[in-house]
């Protein structure tokens, strides 16, 4: 469903105070909610995100809302979201870009770009996996009715000129599965009563919107259908405050919610 959306001429500029980053190396990003806190906790594998093993604090971000999607092009860090005078209800209608995800926890730096069609708040952007390709789900009509838009790049994405747009059958888009991607593979959660029970991969872009050769592993940490989940390499992390209290809540396991996005 086609939305025309309004122009933000910036993003608010906010100071932190920060820490050296890590070496670069793909991680597994975790983001969970805590009031209107996001923390995120980094993990060397999927195997350790879905068993909370292993995971070191990422940051934290006030600016993340409940209705926004965050992803990663393996070059950027994006936040999907509306502008403030937006479209109200259901939709976002803009993306902002960020150099790192610290500097999306701070909101400094952004650089906002209009959609030329809006967003439910339960759809994804899914970038970085095979050709450049980037995907994004679609609700028709924000029910649980599943389908997927496919463009050949961002240029495409922005311009909504799509390869593909047809159905999907790796998962529900209902604002609870959310799906990632990074160098070539695709990822998806999977929710079962509000609850993450664990997690599926695809080898491919054709794999995901067919719904083939996927892989599964269980997960019995508790994440909800707020969380935020990303592969992304470590070098995209920027550099982070020191853990906190709330971060080292989240890395214990507590308070884990995931965004509702509609």
């Amino acid at each position: 469903m086609n939305r025309k959306c309004f122009v933000l001429t910036s993003a608010a500029l906010v100071a932190g105070c920060l820490v050296t980053s890590a070496n670069a190396a793909v991680v597994f990003l975790a983001g969970t909610s805590s009031g209107s806190t996001t923390t995120w906790t980094q993990y060397a594998s999927l195997a350790d995100m879905a068993a909370n093993t292993g995971g070191s604090a990422a940051g934290s971000s006030g600016s993340v809302l409940n209705t926004d999607g965050v992803w990663t092009d393996g070059s950027y860090v994006y936040k999907t979201t509306a502008d403030a005078i937006g479209i109200g209800g259901s939709y976002n209608n803009i993306y902002v870009r960020y150099n790192t995800l610290a500097d999306l926890n701070s909101d400094t730096g952004g650089t906002v770009i209009n959609m030329t069609q809006g967003m439910y708040y339960n759809e994804d952007v899914i970038a970085g996996g095979t050709n450049g390709w980037i995907f994004r789900t679609a609700s028709f009509g924000g029910g649980t009715n599943v389908g997927m838009y496919a463009f050949n790049d961002m240029a495409n994405l922005l311009a909504n000129t799509y390869f593909y747009a047809n159905g999907f059958t790796a998962g529900a888009v209902d604002g609870a599965n959310q799906f990632w991607a990074y160098d070539g593979t695709y990822y998806g959660s999977n929710v079962v009563g509000g609850v993450v029970t664990g997690f599926t991969t695809w080898p491919s872009g054709p794999d995901l919107y067919n719904g083939t050769n996927a892989t599964t592993i269980s997960s019995s940490v508790g994440f909800d259908t707020n969380a935020h989940f990303l592969a992304i390499d470590s070098s995209l992390i920027g550099t982070v405050p020191a853990p906190s209290a709330i971060a080292l809540l989240g890395l214990a396991g507590v308070g884990m919610s995931r965004r509702r996005r509609a």
